[in-house]
């Protein structure tokens, strides 16, 4: 296990993330329109138990691309990790020094999200917990205030794709692809095999599926680009050159948005089955 990205070891890296960022630590700023000042999240105890908070603070010194306090609601603001653009500094490095890729998946927009978005009153920071959800009748998906049994649930934010896009695409000799919804890749990965996949989730489930059949047909929201397939975005970076095995060229723009990435991941595999990568390690994801 490696606590960290810079504990990786030298070499190719093959990285592939998922619902790794969004674990990751998030600072949440609202601004404040009558007065025209800043504040921040915060948990605070009080008798009751632990409580979301605003405390006052300066005005956050950070650059957030598309955003401009004038355009803001009253209570709206921005969410920031810095943690995610150090690892994604790092990878970025290795990838760029070493040669591999990177491909990460996980829920998030391409800019960062204001306080209020989707439905949310305090943004995109939440826990999520599938006993507290059946206890409640709610659901897995439906979040949860993150003073919700600290320590019993997942905390978790929406990932800022485009702080990270923006570190590998300025990387000298790293590649990298649009950003793109979770589903596009994962239909392009199914290359052929998609009509019959299709024709398994259309049948819905039925009594003596086989385990194969089960897992094709559970399959079916993380394709959906209304639910999870939507919900769920990517991104694909490699070292330059290595894509140049394929058929296709990534350059091409009459190929399906997921199909450029498809290539990449195929690039990923090629490199793993001839052993150029250098060394093993696991990251915990929370």
């Amino acid at each position: 296990w490696h606590t960290h990205v810079t504990t990786l070891p030298e070499g190719p890296l093959i990285l592939i993330a998922n619902e790794f960022f969004d674990a990751l630590p998030t600072h949440q700023f609202k601004y404040h329109t009558e007065t025209q000042t800043w504040s921040q999240s915060a948990v605070d105890y009080c008798p009751d138990g632990l409580a979301l908070t605003q405390i006052p603070t300066p005005p956050p010194s950070i650059r957030v691309s598309g955003l401009e306090p004038n355009s803001l609601a009253n209570g709206e603001g921005f969410e920031i990790c810095p943690e995610a653009q150090l690892v994604s500094i790092e990878l970025a490095k290795k990838i760029s020094r070493f040669g591999g890729g990177a491909l990460i998946i996980d829920y998030g927009d391409f800019q960062t999200q204001v306080g209020g978005s989707k439905g949310r009153e305090n943004g995109t920071i939440r826990s999520l917990s599938r006993k507290a959800s059946a206890i409640q009748g709610s659901g897995f998906s439906r979040p949860l205030c993150v003073t919700h049994s600290p320590g019993d649930v997942d905390m978790t934010s929406d990932v800022h794709f485009g702080a990270i896009s923006e570190i590998f695409s300025k990387t000298p000799q790293v590649e990298l692809l649009p950003f793109q919804p979770q589903a596009y890749l994962f239909t392009e990965l199914m290359g052929d095999r998609i009509y019959h996949f299709r024709d398994i989730i259309k049948a819905g489930y039925h009594e003596g599926m086989s385990k194969e059949e089960e897992d094709i047909y559970h399959m079916a929201p993380l394709v959906d680009i209304k639910g999870v397939g939507g919900e769920f975005k990517c991104i694909c970076a490699l070292s330059e050159g290595l894509n140049k095995g394929s058929q296709e060229s990534t350059a091409n723009p009459g190929l399906p948005l997921g199909w450029n990435m498809r290539e990449m991941v195929e690039a990923m595999e090629r490199m793993m089955r001839t052993g150029q990568g250098m060394g093993t390690g696991t990251m915990p994801s929370s």
